[in-house]
């Protein structure tokens, strides 16, 4: 029997929520889950003896993912998402970083667990920096126990210098401090650079701010400063050989000067096919690159072929040289390069402009 209601005694009416709103709070760290809070408001409030809304059930938590957590830096040129991304990166090899590590994961211990990862025997990266000085941490390999490059935070004292004279300071400053200029203070190299990095003293006469600045310094130019740049030694460098300018490299005209091996061949601009330099012509080994007429197939200026016969018979020296040669007239040795192509029946264009009137034409 249907419920009879009127004004004086109404029907109860029941609390109803409204939607979920959007997620809120996320304290998820970077690449990591959390949770986020998740609000809504009455829709309609009981009332007459019906069920009330219990504030309790205005909020509720859900998983959530952080994205913007990995933008920040947890040290300068550290993103927080880069420790634990199986990278080790020297910038984020410190105690602000977690030394690389995310959770179980240290990127420069190969993968090993915080409590796990050393630097030196029986120190273990959460005991660095951690208020206490540890003599297994106290040594060079473990940065004398501190937490960061600053130096300030090192548990054990002030870090010691790596050679007399030799200050954090001075190092990599864009002068050649001799103090510094010692295997222990890496030539003059800031402490904790990446492997290869180049330091003050590469070379007597050549200082930091002289090279890869656009001008070719011959001080610069030598391995230990890696050829005027600051790059690896494969990079195409400033001073790669006399007489060849930067701008010179990979123009799309071939100089001299530039053909060279400490210039990448002129980076490709005297090749005479592509993916052929002219110095691998006539170097005893057939490139196929080389073995077309552009490249003489493969021939020196004197006449050596590194690929011999391109058909029995037919020496490459033969292909398009006016004549035609029935052992070069075949698919191998392109069809004589046209020598054998006529005109007429009868006519090859050897007998065009040869002093004789020959009918065929």
């Amino acid at each position: 029997e249907a419920e009879v209601c009127s004004n004086d005694d109404p029907c109860p009416i029941d609390c109803e929520w409204g939607e979920w709103g959007p997620d809120e709070d996320c304290d998820a760290p970077c690449e990591s889950t959390g949770n986020a809070v998740r609000r809504r408001s009455v829709a309609v409030a009981g009332a007459h003896g019906g069920d009330e809304c219990d504030a309790a059930d205005a909020t509720t938590t859900v998983p959530c993912e952080n994205p913007a957590a990995c933008s920040g830096e947890c040290a300068p040129g550290c993103l927080q998402g880069w420790p634990g991304d199986n990278v080790c990166d020297s910038v984020c090899y410190n105690k602000a970083c977690s030394w690389d590590c995310r959770d179980d994961w240290c990127d420069c211990a190969n993968g090993l667990p915080p409590d796990e990862a050393t630097c030196a025997d029986g120190c273990t990266y959460p005991m660095r920096a951690d208020g206490s000085c540890d003599a297994a941490c106290n040594n060079k390999a473990c940065d004398y126990d501190c937490g960061d490059e600053g130096g300030d935070n090192c548990d054990c004292g002030a870090r010691p210098e790596c050679a007399p004279g030799c200050s954090d300071a001075m190092r990599s400053d864009g002068t050649c401090d001799s103090a510094c200029d010692v295997p222990a203070c890496d030539h003059d190299t800031a402490r904790g650079a990446d492997a290869g990095a180049v330091g003050d003293c590469c070379n007597d006469g050549c200082t930091t701010t002289m090279r890869s600045n656009g001008v070719c310094d011959a001080a610069c130019n030598v391995p230990a400063c890696k050829y005027d740049t600051g790059d690896s030694p494969s990079a195409i460098t400033d001073c790669c050989s006399p007489g060849c300018e930067p701008a010179e490299r990979g123009n799309g005209a071939c100089h001299p000067a530039c053909d060279v091996a400490e210039c990448e061949w002129d980076s490709g601009d005297c090749d005479c096919a592509a993916g052929c330099p002219e110095h691998w012509l006539g170097d005893d080994y057939c490139d196929t690159s080389c073995n077309v007429p552009e490249c003489g197939w493969d021939c020196s200026a004197e006449g050596t072929c590194d690929c011999g016969e391109c058909a029995p018979g037919c020496h490459p020296s033969q292909v398009g040289d006016g004549d035609c040669q029935a052992a070069c007239d075949v698919e191998a040795c392109m069809w004589d390069d046209g020598d054998c192509d006529e005109c007429a029946p009868g006519c090859v264009p050897a007998m065009l402009d040869d002093g004789e009137c020959d009918p065929e034409r």
